[in-house]
């Protein structure tokens, strides 16, 4: 995975958008530059599964998003796109509620 440096792209602001939706958070108050600014909310594991069905939607459906935010390319098949967005939830998901 290509690292975050770009939060304020449209790609990443879309996927970062959607992830604060999950959680009724509104995107203009997370300073998305701030080290560890995923650690400051949580989401419930349906929140989490959610997000992912929607995320691995987007990437399948747009292999232009899948090349800026990975090193998969164009050709990246379906599991190889559900592996990147496991990566990208465990390196930038909120942390998950325990039950």
């Amino acid at each position: 995975m290509k690292g975050l440096t770009n939060f304020t792209s449209p790609a990443y602001k879309n996927l970062l958008t959607e992830m604060c939706k999950k959680i009724n958070v509104d995107p203009e108050t997370i300073d998305f530059k701030k080290e560890g600014w995923f650690t400051e909310h949580t989401w419930t594991k349906e929140q989490e599964n959610e997000y992912r069905d929607w995320l691995n939607e987007q990437l399948y459906n747009n292999r232009a998003l899948v090349r800026e935010i990975s090193t998969l390319g164009y050709f990246a098949n379906r599991k190889r796109i559900e592996s990147l967005v496991d990566q990208f939830i465990l390196m930038y998901g909120w942390r998950t509620k325990s039950v």
